[in-house]
């Protein structure tokens, strides 16, 4: 897992994934649909956060397997900020036709920043929360994991039966390098170990097994 997960920096380090990712049309496409459903994993789930923009990355590796690289952060101020940006540079622009009614259009703009502000900060205190629970939610997050890779895994396509399908996410939180050590959840399972399972239960802890997080 450790050369793995070094290979897989090295080449977001030199930016050589389109030179290293080679596959037919058919094994493209199957990969497109596992990244969109890591995708809409991240985007329903309650248990991490991503930006919408964020979309998950993938290339394969012979004699390796196939790698998806996401972005991700176990709360909701980190992708808050942007937002309270936009709407600042919103609020502090002034034309010149506004300035006849100055005062109308002051209160207007300091009752939605009253409430922007309330709810920025309601999403703070239970970011707080999050962070001492972060084992919680991490746990629950990984399961869903391992349930989206169950679930589409076995679809790939140009994967051969001795490698793996390696799923990294880089986490923006500083609490979670802290915590754990790591910067990156990495999650990994053999493709023939996966399509043996696949009349199985995702919960079965025989399956659960297959499956081998850095954390």
């Amino acid at each position: 897992m450790k050369r793995k997960l070094l290979i897989i920096l090295l080449i977001l380090t030199l930016g050589v994934v389109n030179t290293l990712y080679a596959a037919d049309d058919r094994s493209e496409r199957s990969y497109m649909v596992f990244a969109k459903g890591i995708d809409t994993l991240l985007l329903d789930t309650e248990h991490v956060f991503v930006r919408i923009e964020d979309k998950a990355e993938y290339f394969y590796l012979d004699g390796m397997g196939v790698f998806f690289i996401g972005r991700i952060s176990m709360t909701a101020s980190s992708n808050f900020s942007v937002v309270i940006d936009q709407w600042s540079k919103w609020f502090d622009q002034k034309s010149e036709t506004e300035k006849e009614s100055q005062e109308g259009d002051d209160a207007a703009k300091q009752s939605e920043k009253e409430k922007l502000d309330k709810k920025y900060q309601n999403i703070i205190e239970k970011d707080r929360e999050r962070i001492t629970e972060m084992d919680r939610h991490l746990t629950a997050f990984k399961q869903e994991l391992i349930t989206t890779i169950f679930d589409y895994g076995p679809i790939l396509k140009g994967v051969n039966a001795d490698e793996s399908i390696v799923v990294v996410f880089f986490v923006k939180n500083e609490e979670f390098e802290k915590k754990y050590g790591k910067s990156q959840l990495v999650v990994s399972v053999r493709f023939d170990d996966l399509q043996k399972a696949a009349s199985m239960s995702p919960l079965d802890p025989k399956v659960q097994k297959l499956f081998k997080f850095n954390i």
